[in-house]
């Protein structure tokens, strides 16, 4: 269980000193970085600036791997993080051994891993992380991404919203990992948007300013 403090730890460290310079980040759409076979046009914008802020975590960081644990082949954000040896447990090809609340897959010296898109499929997602956990070796980075509000999908296996950035980084403390970014984006239209047409906007679709108030994804990295 979190103290306080370790909650407001996170809050302060990581989210109240967002600026105006993080929320206008993506006012405005630099088009020279949509440069990667995972093109923007008519995917869900959320997406976007998480994978932007991705790439600049990779910088900041130095982040690379030499056998990056994955459970899909297909997430845009391998594109961002350089890696030689890529592991794939997909629970669509094993549903027993690659269930993330009860994941038994061989043991091989993971020193990065990435969950995009799945925590809110998870019923148990403090679990799937305790166990993804057990599987890296010390040092090893974690980046994932979730939404915060957003409407079902994949039904009936839709379990949970509402990761909030604070929420989302107070979970992978819980799990044992040490968090060292927090990212969120969000606002009105785009929530106007997918709540009255169900269905998500891509950037030329609604406004890409950030409202500290609203957000409608958040991502983390974190270590062991």
């Amino acid at each position: 269980m979190l103290k306080d403090k370790e909650i407001s730890d996170i809050y302060q460290l990581y989210l109240n000193n967002n600026n105006t310079q993080y929320l206008n980040k993506y006012t405005v759409m630099n088009e020279s970085k949509n440069n990667k076979n995972w093109k923007w046009q008519g995917k869900d914008f959320p997406r976007v600036p998480a994978l932007l802020d991705l790439s600049d975590y990779v910088k900041k960081h130095n982040l690379k791997s030499e056998n990056m644990l994955v459970f899909s082949e297909n997430e845009p954000e391998l594109e961002f993080i350089p890696h030689n040896n890529l592991f794939v447990y997909e629970y669509a090809k094993n549903n027993i051994d690659y269930d993330l609340q009860k994941l038994n897959i061989p043991e091989n010296n993971y020193d990065f891993t990435i969950l995009c898109q799945t925590l809110e499929h998870l019923y148990d997602p403090l679990l799937s992380l305790k166990n993804i956990y057990n599987y890296l070796i010390d040092d090893a980075y974690f980046y994932c991404n979730v939404p915060t509000i957003n409407i079902q999908h994949m039904l009936p296996y839709n379990f949970y919203t509402g990761f909030t950035p604070v929420g989302l980084g107070c979970l992978f403390k819980q799990a044992g990992f040490t968090v060292l970014e927090l990212g969120h984006w969000g606002n009105a239209d785009y929530l106007n948007k997918i709540f009255s047409t169900k269905s998500w906007p891509d950037y030329t679709q609604i406004s890409t300013q950030n409202d500290f108030n609203i957000p409608c994804q958040s991502w983390i990295l974190a270590k062991k």
